[in-house]
């Protein structure tokens, strides 16, 4: 039961990604420059260098390596798993659209940390404290977007390997999160600590969703 729980509340996040996220995402830009001071007219080749060089900013080993090399390997084993037949058309639409709605917060939630972007847990000198756009909603919708994307696909291929290794991946992610959530604590101190008792991790509470929604409905 817990595990259809969180598939429905992936699908949830997915559907208001999917439908009410770009939107938000243009109206709140100028606020979180204001906020981050993140250089909104960035060139893609500029923000690219900006990311590969949060890759190799730090000490190795220091930056929390092992949880990257466990979530590629969990998610590169649902890429692999196999498919099965004869899904039903139902859970074939659903899995297809978390599968779309992981993606668009994957991406929405890299767009908005912009040039703070990387790969590993520990942030990087530069960060800047990201709290608007989707943030408001989740402290890590990468790793929610990872989640609907794996999960989706197991729906949509009736691949029961694919919704075991998913389970798997939310366990090692909850642990890369913990580690994440020290780093950022000691980084930026009471300010990252009064927001994540204010923001759940992965699964947004229901009242800001909806709130999120109707602000895109005023507007």
């Amino acid at each position: 039961m817990r595990s259809q729980e969180r598939m429905l509340a992936l699908a949830s996040l997915s559907a208001c990604a999917f439908t009410t996220l770009p939107h938000h995402h243009a109206t709140c830009s100028h606020r979180r420059a204001a906020v981050s001071n993140i250089d909104d007219d960035l060139t893609p080749k500029e923000l690219a260098d900006s990311v590969i060089s949060n890759v190799f900013e730090g000490d190795f080993g220091s930056r929390g390596e092992a949880w990257v090399l466990g979530q590629a390997v969990i998610i590169g084993s649902v890429l692999a798993a196999p498919d099965l037949p004869g899904l039903p058309l139902l859970s074939r639409v659903v899995g297809f659209a978390i599968l779309l709605g992981g993606g668009a917060i994957a991406v929405i939630a890299a767009a908005d940390l912009g040039t703070s972007l990387s790969p590993w847990p520990k942030p990087t000198d530069a960060n800047a404290l990201q709290t608007d756009g989707i943030y408001s909603l989740c402290r890590h919708p990468i790793y929610t977007g990872f989640l609907s994307l794996c999960g989706g696909l197991g729906l949509l291929t009736a691949s029961p390997e694919r919704l075991l290794l998913t389970m798997g991946l939310f366990v090692l992610l909850s642990g890369k999160a913990t580690a994440e959530e020290e780093f950022m604590a000691a980084k930026h101190g009471d300010s990252y600590t009064a927001w994540s008792e204010e923001v759940p991790r992965c699964f947004p509470k229901a009242d800001a969703v909806r709130a999120l929604m109707g602000t895109r409905g005023a507007e």
